[in-house]
Parts: structure tokens; sequence; C-alpha cells
């Protein structure tokens, strides 16, 4: 969690939900001199924050076919903390089965390793996207962050590529935004500027792929995860990895719909009736597809539900 021992929250300006950023948001002389002090960030700054120990080791063990049980249960436990939140998930109402899970065994023999390796590096991130005194903005975007991740990985599934890259990409694609965030209010604390919520919102959508790309090569994150930092906006331009980048875009666009679209608007009639999606079509996925991965919508939102809280 990020804590400036300066940053009171109850004096600083509350950043209400999005909105619509202006046209060109960055012509504006408040939002340009938020978006300078972004630009002083790059992958040495020490207002980056430090990667998770168990990041690393739990991308290892994501990314590797020979990776067994065993190791996973040596990593979850030599944290306390961590254990304890992965027993508290493996219990919520998505996973809960008719018995009490009590051991990390059990949670592994019902949720399988794959789940449970999403759960570990969930729990693991966690921290990066709180922002103290702006609590409500950082949860929305960390509960975004895993719907996309959970979406991701279902296309990969149905696309038959690299559900293990498509996880980590869509939890990670937006990590700049909670990082921005803090370090905008840190330096507006520091420096008694008086910025409106409304500029610092814009200056950390305009910023937040920058920042996001020094914490990834901050972090030595996979280079998968990378691209998808730096293009998931517009997948058209990665050079590497276009199809992951592409199926975090989609499973991003999909959760903002499944989270803020009523089930009426959400779910058509039928497969022709569908809503198009921006990215579907360049993934090669037919109308039944995207309905298909749609339907996923309720596991999914309470996947969100457990593991954000």
């Amino acid at each position: 969690m990020f804590r400036d021992p300066s940053f009171d929250a109850g004096q600083t300006t509350a950043i209400p939900p999005a909105r619509s950023a202006p046209s060109h948001p960055s012509d504006d002389p408040e939002v340009a001199s938020l978006v300078a002090l972004l630009r002083e960030i790059n992958a040495a700054s020490p207002s980056l924050p430090p990667r998770p120990e168990v990041v690393a080791e739990i991308m290892t063990l994501m990314q590797d076919p020979r990776a067994d049980s065993k190791r996973l249960a040596r990593l979850v436990h030599g944290d306390p903390a961590l254990a304890a939140h992965v027993l508290r998930v493996a219990n919520s109402p998505a996973w809960r089965g008719r018995t009490r899970i009590v051991t990390l065994q059990q949670a592994l023999a019902r949720l399988g390793m794959g789940t449970l390796q999403e759960i570990v590096l969930s729990a693991a991130m966690a921290g990066v996207y709180q922002v103290k005194g702006h609590e409500d903005v950082a949860a929305g975007i960390w509960k975004h962050a895993i719907g996309t991740a959970l979406f991701a990985k279902a296309t990969a599934r149905l696309k038959r590529q690299n559900v293990e890259a498509a996880f980590i990409g869509g939890l990670l694609h937006s990590v700049g935004r909670p990082v921005a965030l803090w370090e905008l209010m840190r330096q507006i604390k520091r420096r008694r500027l008086n910025s409106t919520p409304t500029a610092v919102r814009a200056a950390v959508e305009i910023g937040h792929k920058r920042v996001g790309s020094a914490l990834a090569t901050s972090w030595k994150l996979p280079d998968v995860v990378q691209s998808v930092i730096c293009h998931v906006a517009a997948p058209e331009t990665a050079t590497d990895h276009q199809t992951t980048v592409r199926m975090v875009a989609f499973g991003a666009e999909m959760a903002h719909r499944a989270m803020h679209e009523s089930p009426a608007t959400l779910y058509p009639e039928s497969a022709e009736s569908l809503v198009p999606f921006r990215h579907s079509e360049a993934l090669d996925l037919y109308p039944d597809q995207v309905l298909a991965i749609l339907n996923q919508t309720g596991t999914v939102l309470a996947a969100i539900r457990a593991m954000s809280t």
C-alpha cells in the first residue's frame, strides 16, 4: 500500500468517479503541468513502489508447465498474511463448497493449481492498487483489473492461447494508474498545489502508460506484460505479443461493460443482436463465441468480489 507520512486523507481533495475527459485535456495548462510531473518518473525513480517479493516467484510458477503444488505451497506458507488471504478467498461464495477449506492442500484440491496461482498473484498485487485517501477510486481500478484478467483468460482459453500470460497481462495492464495517482497526490501535497480533481484525473489518464512502463522495467516484468501495458489502448501498435494485447483489450472492454451495464442491456436475446465489442473482430471471435465468454459474467463478478476484498 502507498503511504506518505505527510499525506493526510482528511486534507486532500477527493477524486470523483471516472468521467469523460475533454477532447484534448493535454491542452489544459493545469493538466499539462501535472503530466510533466509524471514525465519525471523512470525505471530508476525512487517513487516507484518496490516489487512485492511474491510477484516474481508466482509469475515464474504460472508460466512453468513443470511447476508443482509443493513449490506453490512453500511460497504461500512463507507468508502467513498471504496464506490467510488465500484461504479467505477460497472460502468466498465464488468458490465455497459444502465444507469449509482450512488448509492450502484443501484449497488446491478444490480450486486447482491454476486458480490458486491467480488468487496468490492477485493477493500479492493488491497493495499496489491501494492509494491512501483515494480508496474508492483505486478500488475501482483494481476491480476492473481483476475482471480484465478473468475475461482475458477466458478469451485465451477459447482461442487456445496462453491463458497465464493473458491473466497476468490483464491483472497488470492498468498498474500505472494507481501509481500515477499516488505520485501526483504526493507531489501536489509536497508542492502545495491547488489542483482540481478533474485535472488530476485527466493527468493520470494521460500519464499512466509511461508510469506503468517504468514500473514494468523496474520490476523486470515479462516482455508480454510490458507489451500489454504499453499497447493495450491501441493493440494494433504492438509489434510483439499482439494477440495477447488484443485479448487483454477485449477483456478490459468486457469487464467495463459487465461492471457498469445492467443484465438487460448486457445480454442480448440472441448472438445476432449482440452489441459489438471493439476487439472481437480482430480476434476473429464470432458472435456466439463472444456470447459464450459473456455468459461467464456472473462467475467473473463473484470472483471480483472475492479477490478484491
